[in-house]
């Protein structure tokens, strides 16, 4: 009796202690508090494993597999500049081949949500790339093959390819493991089968491309060295859009779109931009905008070949100090510009005194200390402050003007 009483309670406190360490297993799989690089992380990532084998549904095992990638991203992300980066990158590809396969394993009526969530990751993944500082630098190699994994992956997600989203998996980013395959057959000189290791196929020294019907090669992209593009002997699933290639160089804060919308493949510069059909020239152009600028839209003053000249057309305008009141000097005249300036230019300024006799109401400004106070016009042209005359004649009392 006494026996059977400790097993029961040694029975009680194992299945305990099972489903206690079944829960914080389940919670470091689904919560993922650790990175790559962690001492615990390799038990996470069992956990996560033993959770993924307990999931049977195709469309719910997929669906989970890419939240794993997308929380590898954000690892990766964490991880920028930090010695565990490379590290971080791998455990990302690895968990986008998951992903991948699982989706292809999907019934194609279903895998539309789960084709739409792999084009949303492979443009993250892209962005995520141009962040890395220690990749590039130190696994150039592992770098290149990671954004050629990305922008395939993009391309086949978003229709752009007839190609499974599996066959990303193909792309091993690391250089050790670029060219596994299971091999390859030929006959024998006797008839027997003899097993060719997997290798890569080098580019023969100064070869020269063919037809290249898939990305015609213009300009600069037919003299560089094929292997610029084939980066370790690898031709399929080599990305045609830009971006991929030349995120490098491209400027901070520069034109998000593809750069064959402005350059072409003979030289950087010149660069142009048909703005056919554009009209928001903001939307681009507002980095270009100096300070206190005029804030309509660039081309009321500007044209498309050149920022200046600049003109404005000022016809039916008559509220010339809505937008020239930051031009104003200080205490300058409070009317409109146009009463003494043309659209022209600023100077020379006029104005029309016709039938204006109180000029102290304007020019007290410009009155020296203890200077006479009566009408500018007693001795001042409208023309110009000097030369001053003043008519005397019938006045006698000198004293009472120039006791001063």
């Amino acid at each position: 009796m006494i026996l059977r009483q400790r097993l029961t309670f040694l029975l009680t406190i194992l299945i305990a202690l099972t489903l206690i360490a079944g829960s914080a297993l389940s919670a470091m799989a689904i919560f993922a508090p650790f990175y790559a690089g962690d001492p615990l992380f390799p038990i996470q990532r069992w956990a996560e494993e033993v959770r993924f084998s307990l999931v049977f549904d195709k469309f719910e095992l997929a669906s989970q597999l890419i939240d794993l990638a997308e929380l590898r991203l954000m690892d990766l992300g964490a991880r920028i500049g930090s010695e565990h980066e490379l590290l971080a990158l791998q455990y990302l590809d690895e968990a986008v081949n998951a992903a991948v396969v699982a989706v292809d394993a999907v019934p194609a009526e279903q895998a539309g949500p789960l084709y739409a969530r792999l084009a949303r990751l492979a443009a993250n993944i892209q962005a995520v790339l141009g962040q890395l500082r220690v990749v590039p630098v130190t696994q150039p190699d592992i770098y290149t093959r990671a954004s050629v994994k990305a922008a395939v992956l993009l391309e086949i997600t978003s229709g752009k390819s007839a190609d499974k989203a599996s066959s990303v998996a193909a792309i091993n980013i690391s250089p050790a493991t670029n060219n596994e395959s299971k091999g390859a057959t030929t006959a024998s000189s006797d008839g027997s089968l003899v097993v060719i290791p997997p290798h890569g196929v080098p580019f023969p020294p100064n070869a020269r491309p063919g037809s290249h019907a898939l990305f015609p090669l213009t300009g600069q992209h037919a003299v560089i060295a094929c292997a610029s593009c084939h980066v370790n002997n690898v031709y399929r699933g080599t990305p045609s859009q830009c971006e991929t290639c030349h995120a490098q160089v491209k400027p901070v804060n520069h034109f998000p779109g593809a750069c064959d919308t402005c350059h072409t493949t003979s030289a950087w510069k010149p660069a142009t931009f048909n703005h056919t059909g554009f009209t928001d020239c903001v939307a681009c152009h507002t980095k270009n905008k100096p300070a206190n600028h005029f804030e309509g839209q660039c081309s009321t003053c500007h044209s498309t070949t050149a920022w200046k000249p600049a003109l404005f057309d000022h016809t039916g305008l008559t509220d010339c100090v809505a937008c020239h009141t930051k031009n104003k000097p200080a205490n300058h005249f409070e009317g409109q510009c146009s009463t003494c300036h043309a659209t022209t230019a600023w100077k020379p300024a006029t104005f029309n005194h016709t039938g204006l006799t109180d000029c102290v109401a304007c020019h007290t400004k410009n009155k020296p200390a203890n200077h006479f106070e009566g009408q500018c016009s007693t001795c001042h042209a409208t023309t110009a402050w000097k030369p001053a005359t003043f008519n005397h004649t019938g006045l006698t009392d000198c004293v009472a003007c120039h006791t001063k």
